[in-house]
């Protein structure tokens, strides 16, 4: 009974864990793409 509760535990921990690294990477790619459009945009202009 107490091993099960430990295992669902480290199964959630691991879950959470893993969505946040997706939600930061996600993040920083739309940061990354956003700020390299506005570089594209000035770099044409000139």
């Amino acid at each position: 009974m107490i091993h099960d509760t430990i295992d669902r535990t480290a199964e959630f921990i691991l879950t959470f864990t893993g969505v946040s690294i997706l939600v930061s990477f996600a993040t920083v790619a739309l940061a990354g793409a956003a700020a390299g459009a506005v570089i594209l945009a000035r770099w044409r202009r000139k």
